[in-house]
Formats: C-alpha cells, sequence, structure tokens
C-alpha cells in the first residue's frame, strides 16, 4: 500500500494499490508527503519526486487563478448574510432593514469586482 498525490488536483490518498494509479497522474510515495498534507491541496506542488508547498509567486499565481470562482462565492455568502437580516426583521422595521441591506450588498459587490486579490477578497464583510 501506498500514499499518491494527485497531479493535477494535489489530492492525497492513503493506502491505495498503487497499480490502480498512473505515474502520469499521480505522484506515488513522494518525499515530502506528509508535510504536504498541512498545506491546502491548491498549494501543494510537485517538484520532481518530491512534494512541497508553493512558493508565495506560486501562491500568488494560483489565486489569481482562483480569484473569480472566490468572488462568486463571496457574492453568495454576502447576500445570504443579508436575507438573513431581513428574514429576521419585523414588519415596522422591514423598510429601514430592506435599504440598509441594499446599500450594503451594492457596496459589497462593487468591493468584490474590485478586489485584485484573495487576500484583499478576504477581508470583505458585511454584517447586518
Amino acid at each position: 500500500m501506498a500514499t499518491v498525490i494527485n497531479r493535477e488536483t494535489g489530492e492525497i490518498r492513503f493506502s491505495v494499490h498503487t497499480p490502480d494509479y498512473s505515474d502520469e497522474d499521480f505522484g506515488i510515495n513522494l518525499a515530502g508527503i506528509q508535510a504536504a498534507m498541512n498545506v491546502p491541496a491548491h498549494y501543494r506542488v510537485i517538484d520532481g519526486d518530491a512534494v512541497r508547498e508553493a512558493t508565495d509567486g506560486e501562491r500568488d499565481v494560483v489565486d489569481q487563478q482562483r480569484l473569480p470562482q472566490l468572488k462568486e462565492v463571496k457574492r453568495d455568502d454576502v447576500g445570504e448574510v443579508l436575507r438573513k437580516a431581513l428574514r429576521a426583521a419585523n414588519i415596522s422595521e422591514l423598510n429601514a432593514v430592506m435599504a440598509a441591506a441594499s446599500t450594503k450588498y451594492r457596496q459589497a459587490v462593487a468591493d468584490i469586482e474590485a478586489a485584485t486579490t484573495v487576500a484583499v477578497l478576504a477581508a470583505i464583510s458585511v454584517e447586518m
């Protein structure tokens, strides 16, 4: 039995039957694989016969590739926060809550669209 890592996704699988995994698609029993378990899959790099954590420059490239998807998730999260606030509002305060939610949502979406890094995107939050 072996430990393998998917060369494309960085997913690690343990105690596998190695004939079921091609060298082309998977790194088998690579050096550093244990340390790589503590690194998010998208930041794992297979470098020859070893696995390592991406450098800062490599992380920047990965983050830029992931940014559009992360923006979509962030927009959904912001929308859900505001929907919860609207559901919790009573009738007498509904108009005020709707106006505040609408303003905060528009600002959050503008901030999300303007985000140029994952760090900036992660810092955006909306609370009601």
